[in-house]
C-alpha cells in the first residue's frame, strides 16, 4: 500500500516537472486605481523564468504594463498612461519556444 502510494506521488511529481508549472494570478491589490497607480498581482510561478510580459486586457485591447518587480509569488506593476478607464483582466505572456497568453480570472478597474 505504501509503495503504491509512493509510486503515485512520484508519477505526479515527475509529470509536473515534465510539463512545467503554469503561472497564475490569484489576486491583485489594490483592485482599482488611476493611471500611474502601482498594483501588486499575487499568485504562483510568476518569476521571470515563467512570465515574460504582463498585460491588462478588456478582451479586445491588450495594454502591456511595465513590471517594476517580479518574484515567483508576485508582480508589481503600474497602470500605463494610455489605458482608458474600465474593468480589465490580468493576462500573462509565458516564456519558452511556444509562448502563451494566459488571461487570468482576476480583474482590476482603472478609474478616471
Amino acid at each position: 500500500m505504501v509503495i503504491k502510494s509512493l509510486r503515485v506521488i512520484l508519477s505526479v511529481t515527475f509529470a509536473a516537472a515534465l510539463l512545467g508549472a503554469s503561472p497564475r494570478v490569484e489576486s491583485v491589490e489594490p483592485d482599482s486605481g488611476q493611471v500611474g497607480t502601482e498594483l501588486v498581482a499575487k499568485g504562483e510561478d510568476l518569476d521571470a523564468r515563467q512570465v515574460s510580459a504582463f498585460y491588462l486586457t478588456d478582451g479586445e485591447h491588450d495594454h502591456k504594463v511595465q513590471m517594476k518587480e517580479q518574484t515567483s509569488e508576485s508582480i508589481r506593476f503600474v497602470i500605463p498612461k494610455k489605458v482608458p478607464p474600465g474593468r480589465y483582466a490580468l493576462m500573462l505572456e509565458t516564456r519558452g519556444a511556444n509562448p502563451s497568453w494566459l488571461q487570468q480570472p482576476v480583474y482590476c478597474t482603472v478609474l478616471e
